[in-house]
């Protein structure tokens, strides 16, 4: 719905409700409202019919006595005037005489027989006396001749009285005095008359609906204050708060029956300030409430009212009251004018179709309803059964609109709540983030340094290599750290246990130890293992085990660099199995021990304690016991310690044996059919099984197998595209495996892909890569990880034995195979350090390899493809190199590439020609800028340029080198000869030496 439609809606909603709040007060007017009876000249005459249930307001003209005040006795003797009731007696008489009290007289006719009446008095400014056959009823306040004499207090009140058998006429004499009201004097308001049960019951019904009105506006703030305490402290609630606050004590003290008065004598003249006094603050709130709503424009105009209001409120604080009263009207009018701009307000909200916003504005015109009935009752003097409806639908429209407005708060704070989860969720995720940040500059010094020693690992100074393996220890060390930290971020907070499942303890055992005893840093550790056969399956999760394996490894390292590290298992009383690891040679104190065995809560409310060597080690080794569902405790021996893990005893893994057979039974007749064949080769049937479910399909065949000699029995048998093993087989590790595929296949002609338990550790991925595989992937294997891996090791592989077949097209393109293998290498270690990078480059690798392969010599390409070609080859290089080639381009954006014909393979040998040459000979960074721009409307230049070493020679003297066959390469010439072929056109080649070269041409548009 369009914010117009919604507008439009909106108002005709509005005006329905309105046309059904005047026909609801007018249906109560016609049910509960009174008769008006028109006096003539102070008589009023009724006849037996006309009292029977009815009430009736004794308006019209009553005999009126100027500074007068008298009695029936008396009243006989003074000469009266006509004045009309309800109205003010300085009004009514042509000559304005100033008159501060009087007498009015009205004789009722009524019907003979004995009958109880009552008559209803509203208000009568502003101390009266009623009298009715010349009896006292009631008296209001003081009468008197003077101010002094008099004491101003108006209340309704309700009288009865009792009319004699035989009698016919009621004497009503009501003495008035004024000389506190400025306003207005006399009978302001109707004064109605009926029988006395019926004008009892009405008046009853009245009151009752104004203490249930009154109760529910009392609730409803009682509920905002609880709002505004406990859910949402704003200013606005506790503004809403206010509001009802005040309007309800205008309700009391100023509105209907002044229910308050029944309760507490209030003073004449503090009810006249507080009447004022809420008008104002109402009228101050409102514009308070809605202020943030305006344009600066109207916020300068809307502080300016809030000003004066607060004026006009210290005014009636302290002001004289006469001066109070004689502005009232001033203070009504600020609050029809506060309640205009707040409708005004929530008008301009309906553009952002809030649908509170419509409740709102009904609730507001409600409360603008109600106000105007009394404002109108008030100056005509009118009086009616209070009629609660459009009060109450006022407050049960605000309400639902700060239920809609909660109900927006509390989805908004369970997209919070949820966003928090997610937050504290992916903390773990920022954290290895963070730590992988941390990596990258470790891995580069940890690079630089085996690089290091790689160069001068013929050198004769032993001290220097010495310093060397101590620095790279320690950025080990450091690498272990950061890992150790991504590690507790992942699995001390978690609320839950991983996946278990039989493991042996001995195989992984083996593993960890097989992969460590061949770096030179754990050579010193001696491991014993001594583990019974009945007491090696335990339940546990392979991917923390190895960790934990690998971290009992790396604190053994730390704290035995010449010991003996033992590991034994036993059968404790619960049935479980406890796995014994005792370090000997080790001197460790009974604090530190204590330490060891702290969770990481524990440690971190100690700073000292956290920063212990044994601080991160030994919490992630409690964390990654705990999730597997064991425990750890560390307990002090003689000349060491012993750590003791329990874990629960699972059945021996023999009973999975014959399942597993079934499992690799091979149909050989489907891989002659297929396209390509992956060979995976694990001890884990659910692996096997998950890993054949991933990637068969009806183009690739997957062989699964338990066992190495079958593996290497069908790689010898088939073409297999690619092995995937995991590093923890049946017989042997997996790195053992890759040793005996590649004494037959080289990396290129049969890519492996390990399946690792955790990436975590340097050892175990150095071994990865020194035993020949060409990538890894970690467990728990992702489906989307190993397919991208699959594809492009596989690509690889299918795409460098195509290249065998375009030996011509390397030699005519001058693609050179330092540059392919360099690609390939960049490739491959970009596959464990960013593989959405590797995969841009190789992408990038496949279309420069494809637009080499394939071209017509003859033929045109659009200008669009062959930069498309050349940001391919440019991606590759800088990936390569780094900071030390920058490429700029300036191509103008108003060209249109794909109306421009260009010779295929023209501006990449130039590029490549620019940076072999140019750039990388230089000492320091060099800038490549490539500019395409529009010289004419049908002409177009494109030039090349470089800042580095830059030449002597001229395109002549290439052209001569290449006709001599001396020494030069082929791509430049061969591009100026097939520019001049094809296109007539020839290349501008322009260089100084150590400032760079230019080559341009010309292109037709």
């Amino acid at each position: 719905m369009g914010k117009k439609s919604y507008r439009v809606w909106v108002y005709f909603i509005l005006a329905i409700f309105v046309s059904l709040s005047l026909f609801g007060r007018s249906f109560w007017e016609n049910q509960f409202g009174s008769i008006p009876i028109k006096g003539d000249k102070g008589v009023v005459a009724f006849d037996n019919n006309e009292l029977d249930d009815k009430i009736y307001s004794l308006n019209g003209e009553w005999s009126f006595y100027p500074n007068e005040l008298l009695t029936l006795n008396n009243i006989d003797d003074y000469h009266s005037q006509i004045i009309s009731v309800p109205g003010d007696w300085k009004t009514q008489f042509k000559k304005k005489s100033k008159i501060g009290y009087g007498t009015y007289h009205l004789k009722l006719y009524l019907p003979k027989h004995e009958r109880r009446f009552a008559i209803h008095l509203v208000s009568i400014h502003s101390a009266s006396k009623i009298y009715v056959d010349n009896k006292l009823l009631y008296e209001a306040g003081v009468v008197g001749t003077s101010g002094k004499l008099s004491e101003p207090k108006n209340t309704p009140k309700t009288l009865l009285f009792n009319k004699l058998e035989g009698k016919e006429v009621v004497d009503i004499i009501i003495q008035v005095s004024n000389f506190t009201d400025t306003r207005s004097g006399g009978i302001v308001r109707e004064i109605l008359f009926g029988d006395s049960n019926v004008l009892i019951n009405q008046m009853n019904i009245s009151n009752s609906l104004e203490l249930i009105t009154l109760s529910i506006l009392m609730l409803t703030v009682i509920l905002l204050l609880g709002l505004y305490a406990f859910v949402h402290r704003k200013p606005e609630v506790l503004n809403v708060v206010i509001i009802l606050v005040n309007f309800s004590l205008l309700f009391m003290i100023g509105l209907g029956e002044k229910l308050l008065h029944h309760w507490i004598d209030i003073p004449y003249q503090i009810n006249t300030r507080l009447v004022n006094v809420t008008i104002i603050i109402i009228s101050l709130l409102f514009i308070k409430l809605v202020i943030e709503n305006f344009s600066t424009r109207y916020k300068k105009f809307l502080k300016y009212i809030i000003k004066i209001e607060v004026m006009c409120l210290i005014g009636c604080i302290f002001l004289p009251i006469e001066i109070i009263q004689s502005t009232s009207i001033l203070f009504i009018l600020f609050l029809i004018l506060s309640l205009s701009i707040t409708f005004i307000a929530a008008n301009r909200k309906l553009e952002k179709s809030v649908p509170s916003q419509v409740f709102f504005l009904i609730s507001l015109g409600s409360l603008m309803m109600h106000l105007s009935s009394w404002l109108c009752s008030f100056i005509t003097g009118a009086v009616y059964i209070y009629y609660p409806f459009d009060l109450l639908i006022s407050v049960f429209c605000l309400m639902i609109t700060w239920l809609k407005h909660y109900q927006g708060v509390y989805i908004q704070m369970e997209d919070m709540n949820t966003n928090l989860i997610y937050a504290m969720e992916s903390k773990n995720s920022f954290l290895s983030r963070v730590a992988i940040k941390l990596r990258k500059p470790i891995k580069e010094i940890d690079n630089l340094i085996s690089t290091i020693m790689l160069q001068t690992q013929n050198t004769t100074d032993a001290v220097f290599r010495e310093d060397l393996a101590m620095l790279e220890e320690a950025n080990q060390d450091i690498l272990v750290l950061v890992n150790n930290m991504v590690e507790l971020s992942n699995s001390e907070f978690s609320l839950k246990n991983d996946f278990v499942e039989p493991l042996s303890i001995t195989k992984k055992i083996n593993y960890c130890t097989s992969i460590v005893t061949k770096n030179e840093f754990y050579q010193d550790v001696t491991v014993v293992m001594d583990i019974d056969y009945s007491t090696d399956v335990v339940y546990g999760n392979v991917r923390h085990f190895v960790q934990l394996i690998f971290q009992v490894l790396f604190i053994a390292k730390r704290i035995i660099p010449l010991g003996t590290l033992t590991f034994y298992t036993e059968m404790n009383e619960k049935e479980q199995i406890v796995l014994n690891v005792k370090f000997t040679e080790c001197f460790v104190s009974k604090n530190q021990i204590h330490i060891m065995n702290m969770s990481l809560h524990e440690l971190m409310e100690d700073d000292t304690l956290f920063e212990s060597m044994y601080g991160v080690e030994m919490s992630l080794l409690h964390s990654m016991t705990r999730l597997q569902g064991g425990s750890l405790a560390v307990e002090q021996i003689t000349n060491g310690i012993n750590m003791k893990f329990t874990f629960d005893k699972a059945p021996e893994l023999d009973v999975y044996a014959e399942e597993r057979f079934e499992v690799i039974t091979l149909d050989e007749n489907l891989v002659q059919d297929k396209k390509r064949t992956i060979l995976v080769v694990s001890s884990d049937v659910k692996q096997l099984l998950a890993i054949r479910t991933m990637l068969e399909n009806r183009e690739t065949l997957v062989i699964v197998t338990n066992y190495t000699t079958d593996a290497l029995g069908y790689i010898k048998k088939y073409n297999i595209d690619l092995v995937i093993a995991d590093t923890i087989l049946e017989n042997e590790t997996g790195f053992s495996f890759v040793g005996d595929i590649r004494k037959s296949h080289t990396i290129i002609q049969l890519p492996i892909l390990l399946v690792v338990s955790t990436n975590k550790y340097k050892v175990e991925l150095n071994e990865v890569y020194r035993s020949g595989a060409n990538d890894y992937i970690e467990k728990p294997i992702d489906a989307v990880e190993l397919s991208a891996r699959v594809k492009i090791l596989i690509g690889m592989k299918q795409n460098i034995e195509q290249a065998i077949h375009f030996e011509a097209s390397w030699l005519q393109a001058q693609i050179e195979p330092h540059f392919l293998f360099n690609t390939l290498n960049t490739i491959i270690s970009l596959s464990s350090e960013d593989e959405d990078k590797m995969e841009e480059v190789f992408d990038a690798f496949m279309t420069l390899l494809h637009s080499k392969y394939h071209y017509d010599n003859e033929g045109m390409i659009t200008l669009e493809e062959e930069i498309r070609l050349v940001k391919s080859y440019l991606l590759i290089e800088e990936t390569r190199y780094g900071d030390k080639l920058k490429i700029n381009w300036q191509v103008d954006g108003t060209l249109d590439l794909k109306k421009v014909e260009i010779i295929p393979l023209s501006i990449q040998p130039i590029v490549e020609n620019a940076i072999k040459h140019g750039i990388l000979p230089q000492r320091g960074n060099g800038t490549l800028t490539i500019c395409i721009s529009r010289v004419t409307d049908s002409q177009v230049k494109v030039v090349i340029k470089d800042d580095g070493n830059g030449t002597d020679k001229t395109m002549s003297d290439f052209l001569h080198m290449r006709y001599q066959k001396l020494p030069v390469g082929i791509g430049l010439t061969n591009t100026y000869y097939r520019f001049k072929k094809i296109m007539g056109e020839e290349l501008i080649f322009e260089s100084t030496v150590g400032k760079g070269t230019n080559v341009s041409f010309y292109l037709d548009y």
